[in-house]
């Protein structure tokens, strides 16, 4: 069954959800990308989760910026996704949406339906 990685920055954290198939594997809220130092550490996260769970990991990258999915390598200059034997990244629109209060680490509804339009497209299997 396939994993999926929902990634999606924002100016305050950068939320993360690995699901396979309906399953949750992992939540995360983790630092927004502008404080991160390293321009690997991204690609290091995918290749580790990857090399964890030994599969291929379908990455849903959701930046309202394209210029910080091109400083991480996710993206080139044109903002075509960068793929690797451990990861193939799809980039997917962010949705607009009002905030709602946080509970626990986060609300990851908006995540779901991100990763459903991986699974709609069907080009990923």
């Amino acid at each position: 069954m396939r994993f999926t990685l929902t990634v999606l920055p924002s100016e305050r954290q950068t939320r993360v959800l690995l699901t396979q198939g309906s399953d949750e594997l992992l939540r995360a809220a983790l630092p927004p990308l502008k404080q991160i130092r390293h321009e690997r550490a991204v690609k290091t996260l995918f290749e580790a989760l990857s090399l964890w769970l030994d599969g291929e990991l379908c990455v849903a990258w959701c930046a309202a910026v394209p210029a910080t999915s091109f400083c991480f390598d996710v993206t080139d200059e044109l903002g075509n996704p960068r793929s690797s034997v451990f990861y193939k990244v799809r980039v997917v629109p962010p949705r607009i949406r009002r905030p709602r209060r946080l509970r626990g680490v986060g609300d990851f509804a908006e995540l779901h339906q991100l990763r459903l339009v991986l699974a709609d497209d069907g080009s990923d299997s």
